[in-house]
């Protein structure tokens, strides 16, 4: 009991403090106990365990607080009650079960560590802690059961204080019986802890057993097989392998059990040992006990030119590790495989998925072709064989031991035969796979073959200078130029895809879409001529192509047409298919032309005759010289309207000009045009280049007296046809002399008029007829 305040005395001074301990009391044999000291009236007290009784929780929680006030004059005693209750404290118990060779709560093999049972029993009477109700279990009695879960656990709560013992009553699958008897301890730790809580661990035995087996050999003749030494066997635990999409086990990606080796049960579980045995002298081979389970054993070593046996099944279900499973028998036949050949594009390095390649097998042993006889549908012999659609061959029958030759006789449509012969022996040395159905080696072989390719030969063709001749007789300005076809240098060309051209294998994209070498319309190559004139697009695809000159050689115009090329198949003998195409370009011609026109007037002038000269050595492509510089080449004259034009066909260069001839009232000039000609563009089919000549007219003025006689006053040549200056002509003639003039005939020319009216005012002026 505690003060529940501060308790004073009559004047006032704190005797004892709040929360003091004024008497501790324990219950007798009825639970109850009294308090029977004296307290101070008017103050407040409180109750509460500081000891529960044994095997029982102390209730902290309960406080019990009272007021201690006067009473009337007739209650001589103030009483106060208060029932206090507790709790027992409880016991748990948690079971581990682990494997004994591993010690960790994981099964071995197929076995499981779930679902083993377990009694719980009362070493010693198990009492009740409120010592009236007595003996709850008797010694030796079951309390209760445990059952392991997945995590080889087990666990029971709200057990009475006292001594247990666990014995299994039933072990799990795999695993053989825990014998001993486990005790636990459940003894009360105090009034504060409200649940006992213990652990025990059982562990326990898997079942183990070796297998055994013989291996021996067979030839297929001899009636007795021989011991087989040398093979070696792995062991994979059924439920644990893995498969392969078509439901076949996948060995390669699966991890073997220990089923060798001079090592523990403990050593082997946790890995160390060897995964493979091999069979001895005798053929006789036998594996370390191996846990419980359903084992897939595979023959991993197969003694040189034997058949692997299948894999075959072993199954531990007893625990005999010294004393091995019956031995069985197993036979290695001599090896033989079947043949499967994939047609192969040497190129795209893919199956050509077409049928009919055809081939022929020979036995290099015994120099001859391999037949194989089917009987169904019906009998039939076969002495070559074909692939499928997939490109695909398999044979019939296996062949035995042996060299062998895989001989093409026929290639798929768009190949070339393959006449670099496959050679494949027969031997576990080579590479073989092993159908998952009917187990059986099967050596697989790429057999290879070129496409058939196309080759475009364009040529570009045009006329070239050869010479510049004429008659035995003929002057220079008589010959002609003389030109040739021949090949020509320098021209650019685009070959198109004219339609999709796929790829000779008949392979097709994630989208089942024929895959392509080129798509309609795709730019596949671009050639230039060569000094002969053509280009060559080798090593094509089969298909059909668009060919187009895109650039003309130096001085010929651009063909605008178009070519269309196709390459077809033809046979497996042809290993490429030819075509070719000409482009014939025109030369871009040349004209020389001169305008003779009056340097004042601007009058074109008829008659005059010019002559063209090869201002430097004219030469053929070659390099020869066909006309030497200085070479008068062709004399033309000036027509009506004051053209001379050069007809001949001449070739780009440099000339000059000179007049001959002045046409009647001018005067020669030793004035040269000269002509750089050269090539414009490949659109262009004439280059004109045009020349103007200027030339000053002689003005002769004559005079003719009253006798008739007549006289040159003057010649002019003339500047200009302005007034100004025929008044200064005039003037000159009056300075010479001249009094005046009666009559002036003029042709007409502008100016004359008016300078007559003024230095001669009374002459009459006429026009000439």
């Amino acid at each position: 009991m505690y003060a529940g305040n501060d308790i004073k005395n009559y004047d006032g001074t704190v005797i004892m403090k709040k929360d003091t301990v004024i008497q501790t009391v324990t219950t007798g044999d009825n639970g109850s106990a009294s308090y029977s000291v004296d307290l101070p009236i008017s103050n407040g007290y409180y109750i509460k365990e500081t000891k529960a009784p044994y095997a029982y929780l102390r209730n902290s929680s309960d406080v019990y607080s009272f007021t201690f006030e006067p009473m009337d004059e007739n209650t001589p005693i103030a009483e106060f009650k208060h029932t206090f209750s507790n709790d027992r404290v409880t016991a748990k118990i948690h079971l581990y079960k682990i494997d004994k060779e591993t010690g960790k709560p994981v099964p071995q093999g197929d076995a499981s560590l779930e679902g083993a049972v377990y009694g719980l029993y009362a070493r010693n009477d198990i009492v009740h802690p409120d010592g009236k109700t007595g003996v709850l279990y008797k010694k030796g009695a079951k309390v209760a059961e445990l059952k392991t879960n997945a995590n080889a656990e087990a666990e029971i709560k709200n057990l009475y204080l006292g001594d247990y013992y666990i014995k299994e009553i039933e072990p799990p699958v795999g695993y053989n019986i825990d014998p001993d008897e486990h005790d636990i301890k459940c003894d009360y730790e105090g009034d504060l802890v409200a649940e006992v809580a213990r652990e025990s661990t059982s562990e326990e035995q898997v079942k183990k057993q070796p297998f055994q087996l013989i291996k021996i050999s067979d030839d297929g003749e001899e009636t007795e097989g021989a011991l087989l030494e040398g093979a070696g066997f792995t062991a994979y635990l059924k439920s644990s392998l893995k498969t392969k999409e078509d439901g076949s086990y996948d060995f390669d990606n699966s991890t073997p059990i220990v089923i060798g080796g001079n090592v523990t049960g403990k050593e082997a579980a946790k890995g160390k040992g060897e995964t493979t045995i091999y069979t001895d002298k005798k053929g006789h081979a036998v594996s370390i006990a191996i846990p419980y389970g359903t084992y897939v054993v595979v023959e991993s070593v197969t003694p040189h030119n034997m058949e692997t046996v299948k894999p075959f099944e072993v199954r531990i279900t007893e625990h005999k590790p010294t004393e091995p499973l019956v031995w069985r028998v197993f036979i290695d036949r001599e090896f033989s495989a079947k043949l499967r050949i994939i047609k192969k594009d040497d190129e795209t390095k893919k199956t050509v998925l077409l049928p009919d390649t055809e081939f022929r097998i020979f036995n290099m042993d015994t120099e001859e072709y391999v037949e194989m006889i089917t009987t169904y549908p019906s009998k039939v012999t076969h002495k070559t064989f074909k692939t499928d659609e997939d490109g695909d061959l398999l044979l019939p029958q296996v062949l035995h031991l042996g060299n062998y030759r895989i001989e093409e006789i026929a290639a798929p449509y768009g190949y070339v035969k393959n006449t670099n012969y496959v050679e494949v022996k027969v031997d576990t040395d080579t590479f073989y796979e092993t159908d998952p159905d009917t187990y059986e080696a099967i050596i697989m072989v790429e057999y290879e073959n070129h496409p058939t390719k196309g080759e475009i030969t364009i040529e570009k063709r045009g006329e070239v200078l050869e010479g510049y001749e004429g008659g035995w007789f003929a002057d220079s300005d008589e010959k002609e130029f003389v030109y040739v076809e021949a090949g020509l240098e320098g021209a650019e060309f685009e070959v198109y895809a004219a339609e999709d051209i796929y790829t000779a294998d008949n392979q097709v994209d994630e989208e089942g879409n024929r895959t392509k070498y080129y798509s309609e319309g795709d730019l596949v190559a671009t050639l230039t001529s060569d000094a002969d004139g053509k280009a060559v697009l080798k090593d094509i695809p089969l298909g059909q192509y668009r060919v187009v000159e895109t650039k003309a050689p130096f001085g010929y115009l651009l063909d605008p047409q178009e070519q269309t090329s196709t390459l077809v198949y033809d046979d497996d003998e042809t290993p490429v298919m030819y075509d070719s195409k000409t482009f014939q370009d025109e030369r871009e011609k040349l004209e020389l032309i001169i305008e003779k026109r009056d340097a004042v007037d601007d009058r074109a002038i008829e008659g005059a005759v010019f002559g063209l000269y090869a201002a430097e050595d004219i030469k053929t492509r070659d390099g020869k010289v066909v006309v030497e510089a200085g070479t008068l080449l062709e004399q033309a004259t000036s027509d009506a309207d004051g053209l001379i034009k050069f007809i001949k066909d001449y070739p780009f260069g440099k000339y000059t000009a000179k007049e001959i001839k002045a046409p009647a009232g001018y005067v020669s000039s030793d004035e040269v045009i000269e002509f750089d000609a050269r090539y414009i563009d490949e659109n262009t089919p004439v280059a004109e280049y045009r020349s103007e000549y200027l030339q000053l007219a002689a003005y002769v003025i004559l005079g003719i007296n009253c006798t008739g006689h007549k006289e040159v006053l003057t010649i002019q040549i003339g500047e200009n046809k302005s007034a100004k200056y025929w008044l200064s002509v005039l003037n000159e003639l009056k300075n010479r002399g001249v009094k005046d003039i009666m009559i002036v005939c003029a042709d007409g020319l502008s100016g004359i008029k008016e300078a007559i009216a003024t230095a001669f005012p009374n002459t009459e002026y006429q026009r000439c007829l």
